[in-house]
C-alpha cells in the first residue's frame, strides 16, 4: 500500500508499506512503481534521487503484561501499548492514559496500589483492542477501499447512522469521534454489526434493493444482538 500525505507547504511526503522481504527482493525501484503505482510514478520527477535518501523503517505493535512493576514502576502510552498508525489513534490513546490515569489517583486518593492495579485491569482491554482495529484497518485500507461491494456497505452503514443517530454509529466513528465509547466497547460493537452487515449484503439483490431495506430491522437485531 503507498499513501501520501499533505504537508504545510502544499508538498506530499508519501509512505509505501511492504515487508522487510519484499523491501529486500525489489531490484527495480522504479519497475515496481511503473508497474504497481504509475499514476504516483509520475507525480515523483525526482524519485531516482529520493528512493536511496529514505530509509526503510519497522511499525510495531506493543502488547505486554503486567504493566508494572511491584508498584513502583508503571508503563503507559506507547510503552505499554504501541500500534500501528492506521487508524490515528497512537496518541490518543497516551492521552487517555493520562486521563484516566489521574481520574484513578483522584478517586483513591492518590493510593498508588489501588491505582495502578485498576488502571491496568481497565486499559490493557482497550489497549488490545486498537492494537487490532488498527491492524484491521490496515487491511480495510490496502484491499477495500475501491471495492464496489465495501462501498455499498458503507452507504448502507451511513444510512443506518443517519435514521438511527443513537442506535448505529459506524465502527470508524465510535473509535474516532466519541470519547464516551472504549475501544474495547467499539470493537465488540464493531463485530457485532459485522456480523449484521454480512448478512445484508449476502442478498444477490442488495445493489438495486438497498434502499428499500427494513433499516429499523436491522438496528433491532443489533440492539438484540450476544
Amino acid at each position: 500500500m503507498m499513501i501520501a500525505l499533505p504537508n504545510p507547504d502544499g508538498s506530499f511526503t508519501g509512505t509505501l508499506f511492504l515487508s522487510f522481504d519484499q523491501f529486500d527482493s525489489l531490484k527495480d525501484p522504479r519497475q515496481f512503481f511503473q508497474d504497481t503505482f504509475p499514476d504516483a510514478l509520475k507525480l515523483i520527477p525526482d524519485f531516482d534521487q529520493q528512493w536511496p535518501s529514505n530509509p526503510v523503517s519497522s511499525l510495531v505493535t506493543m502488547k505486554c503484561w503486567p504493566w508494572s512493576h511491584k508498584n513502583n514502576v508503571l508503563l503507559i502510552g506507547d510503552a505499554a501499548h504501541a500500534v500501528v498508525p492506521f487508524y490515528g489513534q497512537g496518541m490518543n490513546a497516551g492521552f487517555e492514559d493520562c486521563r484516566i490515569l489521574n481520574k484513578l489517583l483522584t478517586n483513591h486518593n492518590d493510593n498508588w496500589d489501588k491505582t495502578i492495579e485498576e488502571f491496568e485491569s481497565l486499559r490493557k482491554p482497550d489497549a488490545d483492542a486498537i492494537a487490532t482495529l488498527a491492524l484491521d484497518n490496515f487491511v480495510e485500507m490496502r484491499d477495500l477501499v475501491a471495492d464496489e461491494e465495501f462501498l455499498l456497505r458503507k452507504k448502507i452503514e451511513a444510512r443506518l447512522h443517519q435514521l438511527f443517530p443513537d442506535k448505529w454509529v459506524p465502527l470508524y466513528s465510535m473509535v474516532t469521534f466519541r470519547d464516551d465509547i472504549r475501544y474495547s466497547e467499539a470493537y465488540s460493537t464493531g463485530l457485532k454489526q459485522k456480523k449484521i452487515m454480512d448478512k445484508v449484503m449476502s442478498d444477490p439483490n442488495i445493489k438495486t434493493s438497498w434502499e428499500t431495506l427494513n433499516f429499523e430491522e436491522i438496528v433491532q437485531q443489533l440492539q438484540t444482538s450476544n
